[in-house]
């Protein structure tokens, strides 16, 4: 019994099985955080691609009724819906765009002669559920859910 106790601190057997187990928790946690933010990627990629895809159409339209303009709207929902699996939230806005900046009125010129022109803007919103729900509360919200949303403008006149 002795010389086993002797032997004891330089026994080296089992370490690197220690060490794994030490680590494995952090490895895993660092492994399905990253397939999280992957997943996040994709729905915000999706949710801009539904949005370009439905500046495309209005590109082809040319939205000036409220008709085509909730044909659009209900294209873009419908694209970010395949993509989300959930109900997205579409708003459309057209706006009068003046010397770089939106503008309230026709009147005035700018410096490089710009003139006044109507631009559509189509922001897409949806969410993501983290996988996390428990980890991502702090920045998440209570429900787990991170809110994503996506741009896209297009002249339309």
């Amino acid at each position: 019994m002795r010389g086993a106790l002797r032997r004891l601190p330089n026994d080296e057997r089992g370490v690197a099985a220690i060490e794994l187990a030490m680590i494995a928790p952090v490895l895993a946690l660092v492994m399905l955080g990253s397939l999280d933010l992957a997943r996040a990627i994709a729905t915000k990629i999706s949710l801009e691609q539904a949005a370009n895809r439905a500046m495309h159409l209005a590109e082809v339209l040319r939205p000036t009724s409220s008709a085509n303009l909730a044909y659009i709207n209900a294209q873009a929902a419908a694209d970010a819906r395949a993509a989300l699996g959930s109900e997205p939230t579409v708003t459309s806005a057209i706006y009068l765009r003046k010397c770089g900046a939106r503008a309230v009125a026709r009147t005035g010129t700018c410096v490089l002669g710009e003139l006044p022109v109507n631009h559509l803007e189509i922001t897409v919103r949806g969410t993501h559920r983290s996988i996390f729900t428990a980890l991502a509360r702090g920045w998440a919200g209570p429900t787990g859910n991170v809110a994503i949303s996506a741009k896209a403008d297009v002249r339309i006149q």
